[in-house]
């Protein structure tokens, strides 16, 4: 993994009350348990993963929606 000077700030969105607030990561065989709403440092590899992770929650809810307006 990086060290940390290379390390960068995310943001993940706000959880919904029913939803965990909190985000797992594993990389590696090493895991980072990220808090929802808040700011975190994390190696650029979580980074990039998490918006990976996010990009494809936006994509499948766009997709339920198109389905819930048929």
């Amino acid at each position: 993994m990086s060290n940390k000077e290379n390390w960068v700030k995310i943001h993940l969105p706000r959880a919904y009350a029913h939803e965990e607030q909190t985000m797992m990561v594993g990389i590696n065989g090493k895991n980072y348990l990220l808090p929802r709403g808040k700011e975190s440092l994390v190696p650029p590899e979580v980074a990039q993963e998490v918006n990976r992770a996010l990009a494809a929650q936006l994509k499948q809810d766009a997709s339920m929606d198109q389905l819930a307006n048929r």
